[in-house]
């Protein structure tokens, strides 16, 4: 019967596995907006104690844009584990694979020992997949980064007093 999932012992340890990788990635991106924000305000403070501040706060945009990257590919190996457990579960359930599918992953044992995301560009929800790639713009990502970004340019242009001559012209 379609649908219906026949799981072993362990299976659920597999896909419990499989949760506690992802888990882990979702805890790895919650401590590389940790370390972000201790690293600016390091280096904010660091900056307003030189005396010529100048354009020192710039810095600040170097470990912004880095840890922006180190959060998107956290959220892209969550999301393809994601999707290597919904493969596992569809095998599971017996539902038939896409042809357009083109993953090594076809039986439960290749689920078990491919030790690989699964990676898709376009999302097929009627399998439970979600879609991967470049998530530097995903909403659960960019704003953040962003945000820093224009703190950071904004407290720039204040500290030198670059909004007030172009107010005055």
């Amino acid at each position: 019967m379609m649908g219906e999932i026949n799981c072993s012992e362990d299976d659920r340890l597999y896909l419990q596995m499989m949760q506690d990788n992802i888990a882990r990635m979702a805890t790895n991106s919650a401590n590389a907006k940790t370390w972000l924000i201790t690293i600016v305000a390091a280096l904010l403070a660091i900056a307003f104690n030189i005396a010529d501040l100048g354009s020192w706060v710039l810095l600040a945009v170097i470990p912004i844009l880095v840890f922006w990257n180190i959060d998107a590919y956290y959220l892209n190996i969550e999301r393809g584990l994601r999707n290597r457990e919904q493969r596992f579960i569809n095998i599971l359930k017996n539902i038939e694979l896409c042809d357009e599918d083109d993953s090594t992953i076809k039986t439960k044992e290749d689920a078990i020992f491919v030790f690989k995301t699964l990676n898709k560009n376009a999302e097929v929800k009627k399998l439970g997949y979600v879609k991967t790639g470049c998530m530097l713009f995903n909403k659960s990502v960019w704003p953040t980064y962003v945000f820093m970004l224009v703190i950071i340019v904004f407290i720039t242009i204040i500290t030198n007093g670059w909004l007030f001559i172009c107010c005055n012209c």
